[in-house]
């Protein structure tokens, strides 16, 4: 199902991407200009529960995530997008105990006709995910007998925000991380892996 939704935003993505666009409307922030920041970094802290799909009860976990990322706008498209660099970090609970970093790319877009009422964006992150072990519940989702450390990473993400308040969002996200075995088959770059583990995550993002 996650798989789905992700194809219907990136074809989302893709069909903006081959919009044209006047060079008015695009905005590439030079590296130098990276620690001047005027509201394109933000911090975000959350926290959520593994989730678990169709699993028979001995290969059922109980492990919560808690983490943060910062992020920085790298391209504008006028008010209507963004693209964005994240880096993460993340500790599981539970019955996984494993640390998480990541890096990611991220595309957000910022239209909606109710911003005025509800501040809203809809993002999705595509990257590498690391993992400082290889969790037993992600050997039993991986289909291969085995897991990998380094995996890939997605995140489709949902954020809140009041019109007075702007610069702070309520968001909610899936972590996800997993081989992409449903696309690569048994030819991917992460040993064949197909999933691994996903996490429902709630928090608050600030841009400064």
């Amino acid at each position: 199902m996650l798989a789905r939704v992700c194809v219907c935003v990136v074809g989302v993505i893709l069909a903006f991407w081959a919009a044209p666009a006047t060079a008015g409307d695009v905005k590439v922030y030079p590296i130098g200009s990276y620690l001047d920041c005027n509201k394109t970094c933000a911090v975000a802290l959350f926290a959520g529960p593994l989730l678990q799909i169709n699993l028979t009860p001995e290969d059922s976990a109980h492990s919560t995530l808690v983490g943060g990322t910062l992020s920085r706008v790298l391209v504008e498209f006028g008010g209507d997008a963004t693209i964005e660099g994240e880096i993460g970090f993340a500790q599981r609970f539970g019955d996984m105990d494993e640390r998480e970093v990541w890096a990611a790319a991220t595309f957000r877009w910022k239209s909606f006709p109710w911003n005025r009422y509800l501040v809203t964006t809809l993002a999705l992150s595509e990257g590498v995910d690391y993992a400082s072990d290889v969790a037993s519940y992600e050997i039993t989702q991986s289909k291969v007998g085995h897991g990998a450390r380094l995996l890939n990473y997605l995140a489709p993400e949902l954020t809140l925000a009041l019109p007075a308040y702007p610069d702070w969002q309520l968001l909610f996200s899936v972590h996800h991380r997993s081989g992409g075995g449903i696309l690569w088959r048994d030819h991917g770059p992460f040993d064949g892996v197909w999933g691994a583990s996903q996490y429902f995550v709630m928090g608050v993002r600030h841009w400064f």
